[in-house]
């Protein structure tokens, strides 16, 4: 064995043990990290109450119906849309009321075209 082989075994023990040190300071600055971020919410206590939280609310998404005649309903329809008549009322509701009817309809037309 020459005295370069042997200095080449020593720069890759040497370069073994760096990337050990450097994989366990990760490890060791990984665990601090969680550690700061674990500790601060240790000393939350959870509130047991029985009321919801007031700022989600969907009342604010709903808005008022519009009050239409038949012929005001007729030419608001689009084209999957049908006018209810009963006798107290004037709805506009989906040809198709679930998602799973709508696509097969509309495959079915496809196809008959």
């Amino acid at each position: 064995m020459n005295y370069f082989d042997l200095i080449l075994n020593l720069l890759a023990d040497w370069w073994k043990n760096i990337l050990t040190i450097i994989g366990a300071i990760t490890v060791v600055l990984v665990f601090i990290k969680l550690l700061f971020e674990v500790i601060p919410q240790l000393g939350k206590t959870k509130t047991l109450s029985n009321n919801r939280n007031k700022g989600d609310t969907h009342d604010e998404l709903l808005k008022e119906p519009k009050i239409m005649g038949l012929e005001q309903a007729l030419e608001y329809i689009k084209d999957d849309e049908l006018v209810e008549v009963t006798p107290k009322n004037i709805r506009i509701r989906k040809v198709f009321l679930d998602e799973i009817s709508a696509k097969r309809a509309a495959r079915k037309e496809k196809a008959e075209q």
